[in-house]
C-alpha cells in the first residue's frame, strides 16, 4: 500500500491559488449597472412613447421614420408618423418629426424590424454599450494609461445628463461613439475608417458645430483631405442604401 505523503499534500494546497474576489469598486460598478438597466427597462416597458411625468421620448421618432420607410412609406410625412406614434401610447395631436438627413438610417433602419417596445430596448442596449466603449477608449487615450480600468465606467453611468439621454432614447450616444471611433482611427492612421466615422457624427451636424471647425482647421494644416473624401464617399453609400433600398417584402413575411 502506498505511504500517504503528507508534506506533498501541503505543497499542492499552498500552490493553489485563492478563489477570486471582486474588489468593493467592482463590486459597487456592477450594482450601478445593473440598476441603470433594470431602470431603464422597467420605464421603456410602463410607457412606450411617453416618460412618466409626460415627455416624450425622442425614440419614438426614430422608430416610426425607419418603420414607415420599410414600409415604403415617407419617413418625413407629418401625418404618418403621427399616426404611427400614436398606435405605440404617443399623446398630443403634433408629431415628433425626425429632422435628421437621410443617411441616418444606416443606424436607425434596422430597429423599424422590430415592434416598439422591443425596439427600444435593443437601441437603450446599443446606447449603453456606446457610453462604455466611448468613455473607456477616451480615457485609454488622454489619460495615457496602458491599464485596463472601469473607473470610465463608473464616472460615465454616474453622470446624471447621461441617465436621461439613454431613458429618453437620444442619438447622442451613437455620436459620441463616432467622435471616440473617428479619434481612434487618426491615432492609428486609418484615414478611411476616420472618413467613415464621421458618417455618423454627421447625423446631427449643427450638434457638434465646432467639431467641424476644428476638423477643417487640422486637415487644412496637415493636409488631409483624403478624410473629406472618404466621409463624402460614406454619405453618398449610406444615403443610398437607406432611402432607395425600401424592402416591402420583409416586412409582409411577418
Amino acid at each position: 500500500m502506498e505511504k500517504f505523503d503528507t508534506k506533498r499534500v501541503l505543497s499542492l494546497i499552498r500552490c493553489c491559488k485563492p478563489p477570486l474576489r471582486l474588489a468593493p469598486w467592482r463590486v459597487c460598478l456592477v450594482i450601478v449597472v445593473l440598476i441603470i438597466l433594470l431602470s431603464g427597462a422597467r420605464l421603456l416597458a410602463e410607457e412606450p412613447a411617453n416618460s412618466s411625468s409626460g415627455a416624450v421620448m425622442d425614440y419614438v421618432a426614430y422608430w416610426a421614420a425607419a418603420r414607415l420607410l420599410l414600409n415604403g412609406d415617407n419617413p418625413y410625412s407629418p401625418t404618418s408618423l403621427l399616426h404611427l406614434q400614436q398606435k405605440v401610447g404617443l399623446q398630443g395631436t403634433e408629431p415628433l418629426m425626425m429632422w435628421n438627413p437621410p443617411w441616418t438610417f444606416i443606424l436607425t433602419l434596422p430597429f423599424g424590424f422590430f415592434d416598439f417596445s422591443v425596439s427600444q430596448f435593443l437601441w437603450f442596449v446599443l446606447n449603453v454599450f456606446a457610453v462604455l466603449f466611448s468613455s473607456h477608449q477616451l480615457w485609454r487615450i488622454y489619460t495615457g494609461s496602458t491599464v485596463y480600468s472601469r473607473m470610465p465606467w463608473l464616472l460615465a453611468l454616474t453622470f446624471f445628463p447621461n441617465i436621461l439621454v439613454l431613458i429618453f432614447g437620444q442619438i447622442s450616444p451613437l455620436i459620441l461613439l463616432g467622435l471616440t471611433t473617428f479619434v481612434c482611427f487618426v491615432q492609428r492612421q486609418k484615414w478611411i475608417a476616420a472618413g467613415a466615422a464621421l458618417v455618423i457624427v454627421s447625423v446631427k451636424p449643427h450638434f457638434v458645430y465646432l467639431f467641424w471647425i476644428a476638423l477643417f482647421l487640422w486637415i487644412w494644416q496637415r493636409g488631409r483631405w483624403r478624410i473629406f473624401t472618404r466621409s463624402w464617399f460614406g454619405l453618398v453609400i449610406g444615403r443610398n442604401s437607406a432611402v432607395d433600398y425600401r424592402p416591402r417584402r420583409l416586412l409582409s413575411v411577418r
